[in-house]
Order: structure tokens, then sequence, then C-alpha cells
């Protein structure tokens, strides 16, 4: 629901103008179709442009996100079901894409499981803080492989992204190497830089 990623491809009128029905909420909460809500992102933005040729983004398609479906994150409804619900709606469009990238809040709530239970990979955005490192030793150790193995689902860590590091910080080296110790081999060799 943070929607940056919806925000750096989206014009910024986009949000002013969608009707939450368009979003992740409508395929999960509304029974909205995929192909109804997909978008092909607005390509304006420089440093999009910079980083990605017109000519290998032209495939691209977005399942926008706006911060005001937060309020569906109570709205959830209860049982295991509603949780494949995003799942079963993308197998409708899976043979179309070669990836499809879910941009979810920094929770486990409605939408950061129905994205997991409708994923085969996960990168972790994380940044090098105290509450950071509980946050993904929770999603690795307990979601992924507790929770998603005992109903037979796997997801594979493909890897933990730094996110705006302080590199001269001592805490952030240090919670750097804990989770380098803890996940050999999954911390990506570069950060996202502030």
């Amino acid at each position: 629901p943070q929607a940056h990623l919806t925000s750096m491809f989206l014009p910024p009128d986009f949000f002013s103008q969608i009707d939450v029905r368009n979003t992740i909420y409508g395929i999960i909460a509304q029974d909205a179709n995929v192909d109804d809500v997909i978008v092909t992102p607005y390509y304006e933005n420089e440093k999009i442009r910079k980083k990605v040729p017109p000519e290998r983004a032209r495939n691209l398609k977005l399942i926008p996100s706006i911060i005001d479906i937060s309020k569906g994150e109570f709205e959830a409804p209860s049982g295991l079901f509603p949780y494949f619900k995003l799942r079963n709606k993308i197998e409708a469009v899976l043979s179309a894409y070669d990836f499809i990238i879910f941009d979810t809040p920094p929770n486990l709530g409605f939408y950061t499981m129905n994205a997991m239970l409708a994923s085969k990979y996960v990168i972790i955005p994380t940044q090098y803080e105290p509450l950071d490192l509980r946050g993904v030793k929770i999603l690795i150790n307990d979601v992924i492989n507790d929770l998603l193995s005992s109903i037979k689902h796997s997801v594979e860590v493909l890897g933990i992204l730094g996110n705006r590091p302080i590199t001269t910080r001592r805490l952030t080296v240090s919670i750097r190497d804990e989770m380098e110790r803890l996940w050999p081999g999954k911390l990506f060799p570069v950060d996202v830089p502030r």
C-alpha cells in the first residue's frame, strides 16, 4: 500500500485519479480481473529512462498500489482461503509474463501474505537497523521456513537488499555482518544508496 514502486513508474497525477478498484486492492478484495488492473508504466521519469532504455521496458506492466488501500488490512477476511486470492487471480495471466513483481508493504499483513503465497521467489529490502534485523529473521525463519512450508508452499529468498545504509556507522556494519552470518550468500553485494 505504500506504493513506492508504483510512484516510480506512473505519472504524478495518477494517485489523484485512480479508483482503488483498479489496484492490487481490487484484485484481492473486490474480485477485479488482473487484466483489467494492469497498466503500462508512464515512462517520463528521467531516473527510470537512464536505467532502463524504452526498448527494454516496452513489455513492462504494473499492477498499481496506492496508500489508500492500507485500510484493506483491517477489512481482510478471516480464514486461510482469502490469502490465496492473488495467487488464484495471477494464474490466469502467468503465461503472458516472464516476471511478476509484487510491491508489498513493510509488514506481514494481508497484502504481503497474499503476495508471498503467489510468489516463487522473494527479495527482501531492509535497512541495517536492529528492528529490521529482527523483522528479516521473522520473515525468513517464521514465515518462509515454517509457516509457508507447513502449507506446502515453497518460496526461495533470492536475496536481501540493503536500503539506504549509513556506511559510516559501526552499527550498520555490525548488522550487515550479522545478516551475512545468518544467511550466507543472500546479501546482495550492492546496497540501494541514500
